[in-house]
């Protein structure tokens, strides 16, 4: 998810919870996180609460999976 430049990452968070999602991880910047939620909507409802770029992803990115490359079968 992409805030508004300038934003802190409280803002940022801020926004993810007001779209009923969580924080997964931080970003490089503090207006960029990967978020997660149940909704099937959470996109849209980042979209509404502010969010400059929301786009969905699977729930376990290739570069976010925290197992080992020998786990992976």
């Amino acid at each position: 998810m992409l805030a508004a430049p300038g934003s802190t990452l409280a803002e940022t968070v801020n926004l993810v919870r007001q779209a009923d999602g969580r924080l997964v991880q931080a970003g490089r910047y503090p207006n960029i996180v990967i978020a997660g939620s149940d909704r099937p909507d959470f996109a849209a409802a980042l979209r509404h609460a502010g969010a400059w770029l929301a786009i969905a992803a699977p729930a376990r990115g290739g570069c976010l999976d925290p197992s080992p490359p020998e786990a992976v079968s």
